[in-house]
């Protein structure tokens, strides 16, 4: 391993400018030669976009924005496991989030993906909920998201009578 100088560094960064994108971009063209490097650039909100990096604007870089295109997701695919894991920067009223949390967690729930899938939505549902409700406790956020037991684990299902309450 080579190892550079402090002063090598310093001039070894003047020369390339931002060293972690020249490294991605060499990374890229080498798993992909004779092909253009494209990227895109994901931001939550149009402000917090800083714009591009330098010499990566169109059409090598696109960029999209998570408030525009997460609620349009969201109507024409509202059963889409991965989208119900963002519900929460979709909704941006508190009161709609808490009526629609539960539906976002039953979709998770239902769907036909690989448990550590699963696992991992429903971690980032979660995660999202408490940075939007930083207020409630655990059990507060964890009452929003009701786990229903599936037909066949219940009694009835066993043809036990059920009886009134």
């Amino acid at each position: 391993m080579i190892r550079l100088r402090p002063r090598q560094r310093q001039r070894q960064r003047q020369r390339t400018g931002d060293l972690g994108h020249h490294i991605s971009s060499d990374r890229t063209r080498e798993a992909h030669p004779g092909r253009a490097v494209r990227g895109m650039l994901i931001f939550l909100r149009a402000d917090h976009d800083p714009g591009p990096p330098p010499g990566a604007g169109p059409p090598l870089c696109s960029v999209a924005y998570l408030d525009e295109i997460l609620p349009r997701w969201l109507e024409c695919e509202p059963d889409n496991p991965y989208v119900a894991a963002l519900v929460p920067l979709i909704i941006p009223r508190a009161e709609d989030l808490r009526v629609r949390a539960p539906a976002a967690w039953q979709v998770i729930r239902t769907a036909p993906v690989a448990p550590p899938i699963r696992a991992t939505l429903e971690r980032m549902l979660e995660f999202c909920l408490m940075e939007r409700f930083p207020l409630l406790t655990n059990e507060e956020l964890r009452s929003m998201l009701p786990v229903l037991v599936p037909l066949e684990q219940t009694r009835g299902h066993e043809g036990e009578p059920l009886r009134p309450a």
